[in-house]
Parts: structure tokens; sequence; C-alpha cells
């Protein structure tokens, strides 16, 4: 914001010249943090896609501010079979928003069970614009495993004599 001052009138104004006007400018110092509504999600393969994954701001803003978001299930152990897509979101505050959904993502409802739960994290990569914008800890996704096992014995009798 930029203000100009200037002297209109002098009390008493004999022997007294009025100087010329200044300038004023006031910088907005103040910052916004990007953060996940919370630090960690749990779903179930059974729930086919991500649900109520928050992104908030701590302030309200004056402009609109796009902020990227990525993740992904990457390399798991040997003892999960990967369900969760990877997410590369963008999502936008408008003025005056301080909370934005994440678009959701896809989960695979596999038939493989005794799968170790997936786990993996989404991150803030970068924001537009970027200044006085500090970018929070990522958030943990954890995907578990609905599907079971039935044990069966191999005939519903058995004789023996």
């Amino acid at each position: 914001e930029m203000y100009q001052l200037s002297f209109i009138r002098s009390t008493p104004s004999q022997d007294v010249t009025l100087g010329d006007p200044t300038k004023i400018t006031i910088t907005d110092d103040d910052g916004v943090m990007v953060s996940f509504g919370s630090l960690t999600y749990l779903f179930s393969e059974g729930a086919g896609q991500s649900s109520g994954i928050n992104i908030l701001l701590s302030t309200s803003i004056a402009q609109a501010l796009h902020v990227t978001i990525t993740g992904g299930p990457g390399t798991q152990l040997s003892t999960v079979v990967i369900s969760g897509s990877d997410v590369n979101s963008t999502v936008t505050f408008e003025a005056g928003d301080v909370s934005v959904p994440l678009p959701n993502f896809g989960i695979t409802d596999d038939s493989t069970a005794l799968e170790t739960n997936e786990m993996y994290q989404l991150s803030f990569i970068r924001s537009t614009p970027s200044q006085d914008v500090t970018l929070g800890d990522p958030t943990k996704i954890t995907i578990t495993d609905d599907d079971a096992v039935t044990v069966n014995f191999g005939s519903l009798t058995y004789s023996f004599s």
C-alpha cells in the first residue's frame, strides 16, 4: 500500500513554509502456511478412492494461490500389491479461502490377502505465487488390506476305523 502525506496549512501561517509531500509505503509481511488437514490418513482397499483429504491455509489470502501436491506408492515391501494411485494434483485457493479438498485418487481393490499395509506420503512441491508461502509437512497415507483367506478342510466329513 502507498500513501502520500502533504501539509495543507499551518497555524500560524506567517513565516511558515510548507515542505514537499512525503510518500509512505506499507509492505505486506504477512505469510501463509499451507498444510494437510491431518498428518495421517487411513483408507481401506475396498474404499475404491480416497476422500476427505483437505488442504488448509493458516490465514485468509487476498489473491489466488495454486499449490501442487505429489506422491504415490513408489517402492513397497514385497508383501504389498500396490493399490493406491500416483498423485500429481494442483489445488487452487481463491481469495478468502482457507480450505480446499484434494481431488480424490483411485484405490484398487485387489483380491490378494495377507498383504502388508501400503504406506506412502503426499507432499507439497510448489506454490504460485511462492513469496511469503510456507509449504508444510507431508502427510502419510496408509491403505489397509481388506481381503481375507478362507481355510477349509478338504472334506466336510472324515471317517477313520
